[in-house]
């Protein structure tokens, strides 16, 4: 192939429109407390999933007492608590004389059931859509003086669903508001869940607002005015933009990530396909938020769990009743069943109340999962996936997830297409970026497969369609100062036909150009948060954020010292990171790692350290495969005019130490 100049390589990546940003290089989501109060998501049972069944279950008190005796009496000593009941419990069209809503007396009488959940150890959930109804807008909004009628202070617009939206600057819409709660906190109400928020919910031909989240905002601060805790979940897909997402984390407690799951008017509850494009959702969802290096204050609601029951029942197979339970583990999602808990079987309890998985819960509700190996795309994942929750800074505790999500599916999911039958991939502990030298891996489904592992050791696991695993890797012996990072990474190798996940290089690729940009003498040492590395080290720890796909700033290195590019889409790669008065690392790809390049970015960058940079203060340059295919590693100027992050107006202001780290 022709082999482009580094000058030509260098107008291609300046013709792209670029953007230089000070990364945060946070890789490991968190979460802190949410709004409410609350530090570990729901877990519970509620009634949608059963309603919507054929044939139907039967609506009212009786029914509802029914399944809630049997989430205490099984399932109450493990943590499910909240029984949520959905829509239907309250009068359809109209409030009570003050337009607050009100229960269906032929249905319910929820201050009695909510004594009697309550007795139970149990906790009462309501549903509720945002607005006043329609027929109230006369009524007077309780607690206003002078008296504030609703139909003053709504938006103009009304929808399908009876109701009418309000103007949330109004005075007299947050009165509304806590006269609702205040009436539910009268009643006992523990839960709330608030029904197509917009934007996000899909319209369903309802005519709703654009833009009800006010609404959020607005229960938020009658749950905080009310003197009784409460959930707030809010629902359906929200709009997971920066200006709406914030809204959801300073109000609520948990969040829907995707639409329902359940099948709606069938005779089973859940289909694969279904639960695969909620997973999805969650990768797309945890992948936008871990970049931004912030705590997570607002668990992900994936909808009900739909796993207590039998495959004939459930609608999917036990293996992938697992799987679902896994993932909804992983990822801190709300563990609120949308089964026939009179129906439970064995294989289903056992899963819900397995001693290890619900110690991998309270392990993942403060550190939840992240896709790593086949997260390759922003809107498809590949077929076979590992995830990684932590690894916990103060035990160096990690889980980790392996799933191959089959071609019984929705295989539109997934680029590229799923291959039928068993994958069996092999990787080591070190290519998931764990640091300790050995591990004790132990298997929560299988335990008798329990073992220790150490850092570099091959892994050989076999995964079947739909099958996944739930491991969790406790560090044996003393911590130790070394990272991940420090050493080149082993990836991952699978076999089986249609396998979206690269394999080692077969052959070395070609060698790599080699030069020098007449530097000084570089420092031997760099001072980063946890010890001193050299500048081989630091250009390892770089590797692996241009090649996983993070672009962000390298482990222990502070955001100030660092300046990354990218081109709009995201495709291109820059990192750059002062090191001394007169010089910065850098390394950079011009396409995403992804597919064959997601291999080739690991083997032409550690053929450039290892073949070019050494340890000198060198660079060295690979042409790929195709004629937009570049990488390119060493030392150069700090601030060099040839720098990506230059030419984006981003420069590099302070340097890394040579010594004692000073952040």
């Amino acid at each position: 192939m022709e082999m482009l100049t580094l000058a030509a390589l260098r107008v291609l990546l300046a013709l792209a429109t670029t953007s230089a940003v000070s990364a945060a290089g946070l890789n490991t989501p968190y979460f802190a407390s949410t709004p409410n109060g609350f530090n570990a998501p729901p877990r519970g049972w509620n009634s949608f999933a059963l309603q919507a069944l054929k044939p139907a279950l039967s609506f009212n008190q009786d029914s509802i007492i029914q399944q809630c005796d049997a989430l205490a009496s099984s399932l109450g000593q493990y943590g499910y608590e909240y029984c949520s009941l959905d829509s239907g419990w309250s009068i359809g069209d109209q409030g009570d004389e003050n337009g607050r809503i009100e229960y269906d007396s032929s249905k319910f009488d929820i201050p009695t059931l909510a004594t009697h959940l309550h007795s139970k150890n149990l906790k009462l959930g309501v549903y509720i859509l945002p607005g006043y109804f329609s027929k109230d807008k006369d009524k007077t909004i309780f607690g206003t003086n002078p008296p504030i009628k609703l139909g003053d202070v709504g938006s103009g617009t009304c929808n399908s669903l009876a109701r009418c939206a309000f103007n949330y600057n109004a005075k007299g819409v947050q009165e509304y508001c806590n006269s609702v709660v205040n009436k539910f906190a009268s009643w006992g109400v523990d839960f709330i869940k608030l029904d197509y928020v917009t934007p996000g919910s899909p319209d369903n031909n309802a005519n709703l607002e654009a833009d009800n989240s006010g609404s959020v905002i607005c229960y938020h601060n009658a749950i905080a005015q009310s003197g009784r805790q409460m959930r707030l979940d809010i629902s359906w897909k929200l709009d997971r933009s920066d200006a709406f997402y914030t809204i959801w984390k300073q109000n609520a407690d948990s969040m829907r990530i995707d639409q329902d799951i359940n099948n709606g008017g069938e005779p089973t509850l859940v289909s694969w396909g279904t639960v695969q494009r909620t997973i999805e959702q969650y990768r797309q969802y945890i992948n936008q938020q871990v970049p931004k290096g912030q705590p997570l204050t607002i668990y992900p609601d994936m909808d009900n769990l739909m796993v207590g029951n039998a495959a004939s029942l459930t609608g999917i197979s036990d293996q992938q009743r697992q799987t679902v339970m896994t993932h909804w583990i992983g990822a801190a999602a709300n563990l609120i069943l949308g089964s026939d808990l009179t129906k439970l079987d064995q294989f289903g309890l056992n899963l819900l109340t397995n001693a290890g998985a619900l110690d991998v819960a309270q392990f993942t509700q403060s550190n939840p999962m992240r896709p790593l190996i086949g997260n390759s795309k922003p809107d498809k994942g590949s077929p076979v996936q590992i995830w990684l929750a932590g690894p916990e800074k103060s035990t160096g505790i990690a889980v980790v997830v392996l799933a191959n999500y089959g071609a019984s599916g929705n295989n539109a999911l997934f680029d590229p297409a799923p291959a039928a039958g068993k994958q069996d991939i092999s990787f080591t502990l070190e290519s998931l970026g764990l640091s300790q030298d050995s591990y004790h891996v132990k298997d929560i489904w299988n335990p008798q497969n329990s073992k220790a592992v150490k850092l570099t050791d091959k892994i050989p696991v076999s995964l079947n369609d739909g099958e996944s695993f739930l491991w969790k890797l406790e560090p044996q012996g003393p911590p130790t100062t070394k990272t991940a990072t420090d050493i080149p990474i082993t990836t991952m190798t699978i076999t089986g036909a249609g396998s979206g996940l690269q394999t080692q290089s077969a052959a070395p690729i070609a060698s790599p150009n080699c030069g020098s940009n007449h530097l000084n003498p570089i420092p031997n040492t760099l001072a980063v948060a946890g010890g001193v590395i050299s500048p081989k080290q630091l250009l390892y720890r770089m590797r692996q954020m241009i090649c996983n796909g993070t672009c962000s700033s390298p482990e222990g290195v502070p955001p100030a010292v660092v300046a990354i590019a990218q081109n709009d889409a995201k495709e291109s790669c820059e990192i750059s990171v002062g090191i001394s008065k007169d010089a910065e690392a850098y390394m950079y790809r011009t396409t995403p790692a992804v597919d064959v390049e997601w291999q080739e970015c690991w083997d032409s960058t550690q053929n450039i350290i290892e073949v070019c940079v050494k340890d000198t203060a060198n660079k060295g340059w690979w042409n790929g495969d195709h004629v937009y295919q570049f990488y390119e590693a060493g030392f150069r100027a700090l601030n060099d005019k040839q720098g990506v992050h230059v030419s984006s107006s981003s420069t590099i202001s302070s340097t890394l130490p040579t010594s004692v780290p000073r952040f």
